[in-house]
């Protein structure tokens, strides 16, 4: 349901041209982040994941569609994929309403490692944890697995900058609290340095 539900949802997406028209002070925060927030995980790291690296996981059924002439699931599904886990987790856990909420996420960077291939009708894990945490800036890591194997097939990172629904930029004094205690649930952090200045 919440895969479906996000579909028709578009305030929780950014695009390019979405971010080249965002304000100064968002744009100047999405330069910092690409220039400071280097990942620190070794290739080899992430294809060693288990699912208990991760607080909360999702199931998620392939459907026929997902597959591609190659006879797997397209990689445009796995992209799909990350954002509608970390979605349905602030909203089940963090009480975010996306149409509603006075804060919501823009997608700054995203980006995906692929160590398998999965195919309909397999059931897929969707595993989730936060890796950095700031002000206003999230960044998830989410591995999904086929259902039977232990073996994680992707990992992907999101990184979300959270703003203001009235003006399109960074609330002053940040997230709000409902918003960082829930992700402070499945906050595992890679070491002691990567607190994030966002």
């Amino acid at each position: 349901p919440y895969s479906s539900y996000l579909s028709d949802q578009h305030v929780l997406l950014c695009d390019i041209q979405t971010l080249t028209s965002t304000p100064d002070s968002l744009y100047d925060k999405i330069q910092y982040y690409k220039e400071n927030n280097t990942s620190t995980m070794s290739h080899d790291q992430l294809k060693n994941r288990v699912r208990a690296d991760y607080p909360f996981q999702l199931e998620y059924r392939t459907r026929w569609n997902d597959n591609d002439m190659y006879q797997h699931m397209n990689n445009s599904v796995y992209n799909f994929l990350f954002d509608s886990v970390v979605n349905a987790y602030l909203i089940q856990e963090c009480g975010l309403k996306p149409a509603t909420s006075s804060q919501y996420g823009l997608v700054v960077h995203s980006h995906g490692d692929f160590f398998g291939s999965i195919a309909f009708p397999a059931v897929a894990d969707l595993a989730l944890r936060v890796k950095k945490l700031g002000k206003s800036s999230v960044t998830y890591e989410i591995g999904l697995f086929e259902r039977g194997e232990e073996k994680v097939k992707a990992v992907g990172e999101l990184v979300h900058v959270f703003v203001d629904r009235e003006t399109g930029r960074p609330a002053l004094n940040g997230m709000e609290e409902r918003l960082k205690t829930g992700l402070t649930k499945i906050y595992i952090p890679l070491s002691p340095n990567t607190v994030s200045k966002i």
